[in-house]
């Protein structure tokens, strides 16, 4: 045989295939950890998005109690209630010190 065609040594070919295999493993844990994070994230994101719903829910009633708060049929029936009137001709309301 001639020196060109000489075969890698045996301890180049076993260095060479622990690196693959050290790589393949690195590779396949890295994959596993990532495809695991993203099951996560998407489990917070669902999380999240049922308290983003809940949230809109009570934002919605409490806009609807506000609207029933401050409707001005209920607020002449309190008026009323509380002996208020609206001001007669030449009437003027003062609010609060005139200092």
């Amino acid at each position: 045989m001639k020196d060109e065609e000489k075969l890698p040594s045996t301890r180049f070919v076993l260095t060479m295939l622990s690196l693959l295999i050290v790589w393949l493993l690195v590779s396949s844990m890295t994959y596993v950890w990532i495809q695991m994070e993203t099951i996560q994230t998407g489990y917070k994101l669902v999380q999240e998005h049922k308290k983003q719903e809940a949230l809109l829910e009570v934002k919605r009633k409490l806009e609807v109690e506000w609207n029933y708060q401050h409707s001005p049929a209920r607020l002449m029936k309190l008026a009323k209630k509380y002996g208020f009137r609206p001001p007669r001709k030449g009437e003027r309301i003062i609010l609060g010190n005139a200092d």
